[in-house]
């Protein structure tokens, strides 16, 4: 469980806004760690996604989406690898929504959070 989930489930309410206490200290802290504009937009869609954006020194942006996950009492924050599965049919509101977007834990640290952006 890293930092963001644990923000989360400290809150001990499942009306806690995970915006609030998971996306906002992580778009802050990545841009306290790499010095370059964070900006996030959502949540988006059935996944609820949220798409968070760094802009490069070159003003190139580049983006990682996240999405949550709850069970048990605890939220767990997903972000999408690339990779495409296509378990549902096509042009079906499950794939307008990204539902085949394949996807897997956002990492423990910071520093592999950032290196998810592949910023040179």
């Amino acid at each position: 469980m890293n930092k963001y989930e644990k923000n989360y489930c400290l809150t001990g309410t499942k009306k806690s806004n995970w915006i609030n206490l998971c996306i906002v200290p992580l778009c802050s802290d990545i841009a306290e760690a790499t010095g370059f504009d964070v900006k996030f937009y959502g949540p988006f869609g059935l996944r609820a996604e949220v798409n968070i954006f760094i802009n490069d020194e070159k003003g190139e942006p580049h983006r990682l989406t996240i999405t949550a996950s709850y069970k048990d009492n605890e939220m767990k924050l997903y972000y999408d690898t690339g990779k495409i599965s296509r378990k549902y049919i096509s042009g079906s509101i499950a794939e307008l929504n990204g539902l085949y977007n394949e996807t897997t834990r956002l990492p423990e640290t910071l520093e592999e959070i950032i290196k998810l952006f592949k910023i040179n």
